[in-house]
């Protein structure tokens, strides 16, 4: 698998990063991180953020502790 964060075209070459296992992760050279939840892979280049924006997790999750 490929590390959405790093993937990049540079004049009209592609560059990628392949991830690894590490401690129940997949995990990348550039340092991000990606988890492992029942055995799929969360790749996503912004993950907190998508999470929030399906409604997987509270805006504020100091406020939903309150």
């Amino acid at each position: 698998m490929v590390c959405p964060a790093c993937r990049r075209l540079e004049a009209g070459n592609l560059y990628v990063n392949v991830l690894a296992p590490a401690g129940g992760l997949l995990g990348c050279a550039c340092g991000a991180t990606y988890p492992v939840i029942d055995g799929i892979p969360l790749l996503h280049r912004d993950l907190d953020a998508f999470l929030h924006a399906v409604g997987a997790l509270p805006r504020d999750i100091t406020t939903a502790l309150d």
